[in-house]
């Protein structure tokens, strides 16, 4: 009887224990909270977002300017016809850049003979040699709110250092006697206001396409008149634009 009751007892604590284990087993498991995470913003731009902070530039160009001198009167020199810059991007709207134009050289001559009243002969020989080269230095504003759009509008606006020489020779001769020899030989450098706009397209990340407009000023006396206080420049080119160069570790 005691064997029997032990028994009993023994299999009802098992049992007692397999539907706990169970019971726990089939209690569902409370589920976890998702909490949803705010979207990071990217801080990769786009290739065609990109600013790059350097950029050189060609453009068929030709620049008019006055030149004063005190040995002969106002000319207009005409700069022309390659004019080639680079500029720095100091912030996403305003850029500082530099160029260089150089006018071809340009000569003319006049030799003229014929007989005066008095049956001498008279000779005329005249030569003039001409030499420019301008440096314009501009300050480009972004007419855009987003700076980095494809189609922009620039504003340019600084000044222009202008190299003028100025060479010339005559002599002028009656019966084989010379009645005049004058020799001219001016080099002058001459200073000018310049102020334009430039539009430009981007064809792929890294190149434009521009054309420009600017008027000039001179800022000495005499180089200017009421008439005609300004002259203009007119260029078409492209412009390549990095982020500077690697150097080598």
């Amino acid at each position: 009887m005691n064997f029997k009751m032990r028994f009993l007892l023994g299999a009802l604590v098992l049992t007692g224990n397999l539907g706990s284990r169970c019971r726990a087993q089939d209690a569902p498991v409370p589920a976890q909270s998702a909490v949803a995470l705010p979207a990071q913003p990217s801080t990769q731009k786009t290739k065609w977002q990109h600013q790059y902070r350097y950029y050189v530039g060609a453009q068929a160009a030709a620049q008019l300017y006055r030149v004063v001198n005190t040995g002969y009167s106002v000319q207009e020199a005409i700069v022309k016809p390659l004019y080639v810059f680079a500029g720095y991007q100091l912030t996403p709207h305003l850029a500082v850049q530099a160029g260089f134009l150089r006018r071809t050289y340009l000569e003319s001559s006049i030799n003229a003979s014929y007989t005066n009243q008095a049956n001498q002969p008279v000779t005329y020989i005249g030569r003039t040699e001409m030499f420019d080269s301008a440096v314009p230095i501009f300050l480009r504003f972004r007419l855009a709110r987003q700076p980095t759009h494809r189609l922009y509008i620039d504003a340019l606006l600084g000044p222009t250092l202008l190299f003028h020489r100025y060479k010339s020779d005559v002599i002028y001769t009656v019966g084989g006697q010379v009645q005049n020899d004058v020799h001219f030989d001016l080099p002058t450098q001459h200073l000018y206001v310049t102020g334009g706009l430039s539009a430009g397209f981007r064809i792929i990340p890294r190149l434009d396409i521009m054309v420009e407009g600017t008027a000039i000023r001179g800022v000495e006396k005499g180089s200017s008149d009421g008439s005609k206080p300004f002259t203009f420049g007119i260029g078409a080119g492209l412009c390549y634009r990095f982020d500077g160069f690697k150097m080598p570790s």
